[in-house]
């Protein structure tokens, strides 16, 4: 609890710094595309398992740069924000190489709705659409801010519960929770281009090459995607996550 309370200090703090890249604050979600009875449902109902659960993590794969290096992200804590229930403080880590930085920021929803043309009526598919920014600490070697946008697919049952879409996980095209964006480093005016997504990566053609899933191309293998081919061959799991 005390630790919990400790990170929400930070997040809160953080955030006070968002004005400095961009504005992601929305005084109100978008109705255009949703149905009040959507945007009431996530104005009390926390939802930060979509990206913070175990279908989304296990399967998160990213890159990094005109070179496509594999960055590696994990959400350690997200706390949903009661106060502006559309936001969530999130605090997490990235890796590049072995190379590990703690971030914290935030996920802002700004618009969510329901999908048409469902084949299914025991479900109804929906989206989220938002934005992220995130505040590596400064302390690390080569650190920065990311941001950008973000989509989630979820759907709700007849109970009216509400699940990480992963109804069609085992087909080829099959992707959630797509972030695009970019990293801005801290000292000076670089910028690279940051995307990362469950089972796919957006906006990556050229880096995945796979037909029946995620697969990198032999071109991008020095960027950390060589690794990435050994990890999933061994299918090993580390007995200290890299990201405690």
């Amino acid at each position: 609890m005390i630790r919990t309370l400790a990170i929400l200090g930070m997040l809160i703090a953080f955030l006070n710094l968002k004005g400095q890249v961009g504005n992601t604050t929305q005084d109100s979600i978008s109705s255009d595309t949703a149905n009040n009875y959507i945007i009431n449902y996530l104005s009390y109902t926390d939802v930060g398992f979509l990206w913070s659960g175990q279908l989304s993590q296990d399967e998160r794969l990213g890159f990094i740069g005109e070179d496509f290096e594999r960055i590696q992200i994990h959400f350690n804590s997200i706390i949903h924000n009661y106060d502006n229930p559309y936001e969530y403080l999130v605090y997490g880590k990235s890796m590049v190489k072995n190379s590990v930085c703690e971030f914290q920021g935030s996920i802002i929803i700004y618009e969510v709705g329901f999908e048409s043309g469902s084949t299914d009526s025991s479900i109804r598919l929906g989206f989220i659409n938002g934005d992220f920014l995130f505040y590596e600490n400064k302390s690390c070697l080569h650190s920065g801010i990311f941001q950008g946008e973000f989509r989630t697919n979820f759907y709700l049952d007849k109970t009216e519960t509400l699940y990480y879409d992963d109804i069609d996980s085992e087909e080829y095209t099959f992707i959630n929770n797509s972030f695009t964006g970019k990293w801005f480093h801290y000292d000076s005016d670089l910028e690279q281009v940051c995307n990362w997504g469950d089972k796919r990566i957006p906006e990556s053609s050229g880096l995945d090459i796979g037909l029946e899933k995620f697969k990198p191309s032999f071109q991008y293998f020095k960027s950390g995607w060589e690794d990435y081919n050994k990890e999933k061959e061994q299918d090993t799991v580390e007995s200290v996550p890299w990201w405690k």
